[in-house]
């Protein structure tokens, strides 16, 4: 851990299309249901990759990746990550 740094990341894409999607996580239990309802959200059969940011603390993140790939399929890449 570092006091008084930044840490910058770049992506550079020739052609994509890019969907925004949001899932209210109730409860710890409630995880996987969210990580479902966001793979409903964002599958497509031309889905690469999914990026996902949320809270740590309240968050189940192994269920929510769990929940998104079941919709998904193993073939999409998952990353992002959670805030603690």
């Amino acid at each position: 851990v570092y006091d008084n740094t930044l840490v910058v990341t770049g992506s550079s894409f020739k052609k994509a299309n890019f969907k925004s999607a949001a899932a209210e996580v109730p409860s710890m239990e409630k995880t996987k249901e969210a990580g479902l309802a966001l793979g409903k959200k964002l599958a497509a059969k031309d889905l690469k990759a999914v990026f996902v940011l949320g809270c740590g603390l309240e968050i189940n993140g192994s269920a929510l990746i769990e929940g998104i790939r079941d919709v998904v399929g193993a073939n999409v890449v998952i990353t992002g990550g959670l805030a603690g």
